[in-house]
């Protein structure tokens, strides 16, 4: 199952909708088992459906040739039915289109897809109030318009989106859009990093490095650990990141060195999943 998939299930629909994924599975074993179950109300099969149609497999061993359209109606189907996070899958569909060899595929079209962003914002939605702001802070599908965008993150971020925290941290410690605050950008940055973000793992363990002389704390511990927590991802930016690493280390008592590679190495993330 690809990491995607794995979102799909977890984040959005065992977060979201609550369903017993195992008797599912256990039913569907063709593609037909699923279509069934689909047309009989299992919201569970309904979801299953349309990241199949997506993705083209669920990586259980049923697949399709991906079908936008087709994908498009079962999430709709389902958020229909009341699960506001699917919303946020059909925005995702509109906001980057999706183009298909084998029909006509899903034309990228921002208005719409704020219509479903706003949706599930209105509802408390987190990821749909980071992709609100997101929209606004680029000037799709609405007018460009910073003061709506900061509104949107900062709601996104007081609910634990980890990408709106990183956003809006970074808006603090560069002073864009917000009164520069280095403290507040270190808090932000840290409330990402405690669930993972690479990114905002970077951020944090700069920040710890540096001497701003903002009255942020000074300690190369935590900084080596935040970056080699960061370069483990292996992200686009691991080479850079790595760099900064072993130009810190090279300031460092091994001591050191070896107390914050024990404390990436005990490090657990703290991710709270939406639950609307």
């Amino acid at each position: 199952m690809s990491i995607r998939q794995v979102w799909y299930r977890w984040l959005v629909v065992a977060g979201l909708l609550g369903c017993n994924w195992a008797a599912t599975a256990a039913l569907a074993t063709t593609l037909d088992d699923l279509i069934h179950a689909a047309h009989q109300g299992d919201v569970s099969a309904q979801f299953d459906l349309g990241v199949l149609y997506e993705q083209g497999s669920d990586g259980q061993g049923l697949e399709v040739t991906p079908n936008y359209q087709e994908a498009l109606q079962w999430y709709r189907t389902v958020s229909d039915r009341g699960y506001t996070g699917v919303k946020v899958l059909v925005g995702m569909m509109h906001e980057s289109g999706r183009y298909d060899a084998a029909g006509p595929g899903i034309l990228q079209d921002y208005a719409e897809a704020m219509k479903w962003y706003r949706s599930a914002a209105d509802q408390g939605n987190r990821s749909a109030q980071f992709m609100v702001g997101n929209l606004y802070d680029n000037g799709h599908g609405v007018p460009q318009d910073r003061k709506e965008a900061i509104k949107w993150y900062r709601l996104a971020a007081d609910r634990g989106n980890a990408s709106a925290q990183y956003t809006l941290g970074n808006r603090y410690h560069t002073g864009q859009f917000v009164p520069q605050n280095y403290t507040e950008a270190m808090r932000l940055y840290r409330l990402a990093a405690d669930q993972g973000l690479a990114k905002a793992q970077y951020s944090l363990g700069l920040l710890y490095w540096e001497d701003l002389g903002k009255g942020l704390p000074h300690d190369l511990v935590q900084a080596y650990m935040w970056l080699n927590l960061a370069e483990s991802q292996n992200t686009s930016e691991s080479t850079l990141i790595r760099m900064d690493r072993e130009r810190l280390a090279r300031t460092m008592l091994p001591s050191k060195i070896r107390q914050a590679q024990e404390l990436a190495h005990n490090w657990k993330p703290n991710v709270v999943i939406d639950q609307r």
